[in-house]
């Protein structure tokens, strides 16, 4: 209803007024204070810095403050080992991406239907940094970052060493992950706003957003009053475990990914990456889809701001991370097979602790096919055709195409609606 009221107002304030309590709305800042450029007499640029608290908290750009602060935090700390001493070649990898087969799996990798089980039987250990830096190369992040493509490949190589061998959430599902992040933000309607630091960003953070997973949920960690739990205060706890501790291999010797980016650069995309993963949690789901539904209706993403673009990329991650139903039924039929495996051993380790079991993970009572037919038709399918949806402002992106949804279920045949 504002949209329509602004598109109608014929004086351009009038029209900025609007459009400033529509912001407000969809952006959760109607009681927020606002900071702004001007100056206000009697408060200093001091002041204003520590008001600010080294963050944007406008959604603008960044202020001379908060540049300096961030200057200070992302050289102090896990930028002051950078192994200058190591090889600066990685001939194993060149090797690999030269290799026939390899290469022509890759020249799939644009595609919908790409094969990451079929890649990782050729890479197996180095899948991810076969994958990561292809993308890396292909869209020329390399050259127009300056990124050290030897610290970026051992930063890769580190985080596939910290997934752990479970059913599901493993460096296959991140490899996977990977993939579709790199398939929805290449879309032209997401493309367009968006930098080489963004993409790079993406990368990173779907490279990351599993760090550490041991195949259970925020809920098992929650009842069972896990380290973790009580660490995070039962807020998004695998999510903050996995961006923190990828993160922190970055202070590895010869690991740090982001060497050639400026400071400014660095702090950029470290609040992209933060915000991405801890975005993948399943319980802000419905959250994001309502917001992303009324930011696209009202024209939000024709000239988004910097908040904007993150929601972008946050909403890529995230539909990247729940895509499987939407896969070939080749892949999505293994995928269903791998999380219900999961599921169940976490249903067995609650039921041994005494705790509650979680839904969907008693294994003598669970009806798989209905679980999964379950799980598309109230969250993947509902989420999926906000995205593919023309509107007036047309749509934001334009994920996997589909006639209808099929259900891809362990147990009904491709093709059933």
């Amino acid at each position: 209803m504002l949209s329509a009221l602004r598109n109608a107002l014929p004086h351009k304030r009038d029209r900025e007024n609007i459009s400033f309590i529509a912001e407000c709305i969809l952006t959760d800042k109607l009681y927020r204070v606002r900071i702004t450029d001007e100056p206000v007499p009697g408060v200093s640029a001091e002041m204003y810095g520590f008001i600010q608290g080294g963050s944007d908290v406008d959604g603008g750009e960044a202020s001379p403050a908060k540049a300096g602060a961030d200057q200070i935090v992302r050289t102090a700390g896990w930028r002051r080992r950078r192994g200058d001493a190591l090889s600066t070649k990685t001939p194993w990898l060149d090797k690999l991406l030269s290799d026939p087969e390899v290469c022509r799996l890759l020249s799939d990798s644009g595609s919908w239907s790409f094969d990451v089980w079929a890649l990782n039987e050729c890479a197996g250990q180095h899948t991810m940094a076969v994958l990561v830096v292809h993308f890396v190369q292909a869209y020329e992040l390399d050259t127009r970052l300056g990124i050290d493509m030897p610290s970026l490949v051992r930063f890769v190589s580190k985080l596939q060493q910290g997934y752990h061998d479970v059913p599901f959430h493993n460096y296959v599902h991140a490899c996977d992950v990977v993939h579709g992040a790199v398939f929805f933000l290449t879309q032209q309607q997401v493309r367009r706003h968006l930098s080489p630091l963004d993409m790079y960003a993406l990368i990173l953070a779907a490279a990351a957003h599993d760090h550490g997973h041991e195949g259970l949920s925020n809920a098992f960690y929650c009842n069972s009053g896990h380290e973790l739990a009580l660490r995070y205060n039962d807020a998004s706890v695998l999510e903050m475990h996995h961006i923190s501790s990828a993160w922190r291999l970055l202070a590895l010797d010869g690991c740090d990914a982001l060497m050639g980016l400026s400071s400014e650069q660095c702090g950029d995309l470290r609040q992209t990456m933060v915000e991405a993963v801890l975005g993948t949690d399943m319980k802000l789901h419905f959250d994001h889809l309502a917001k992303f539904k009324a930011l696209s209706s009202s024209g939000a993403f024709d000239q988004p701001d910097r908040g904007g673009v993150r929601k972008l990329l946050t909403m890529c991650l995230h539909a990247a991370d729940i895509s499987n139903p939407c896969k070939p039924w080749r892949l999505s039929s293994r995928w269903a097979a791998r999380v219900m495996t999961e599921f169940f051993l976490q249903g067995d380790r609650e039921a041994e602790m005494g705790i509650p079991v979680s839904p969907f993970m008693d294994r003598e009572r669970t009806d798989i096919a209905q679980a999964q037919a379950g799980f598309i038709s109230v969250l993947i399918q509902p989420f999926f055709e906000v995205q593919t949806t023309p509107n007036s402002s047309g749509p934001p992106w334009r994920g996997p195409p589909h006639r209808s949804l099929p259900c891809r279920c362990m147990y009904c045949p491709a093709g059933v609606d």
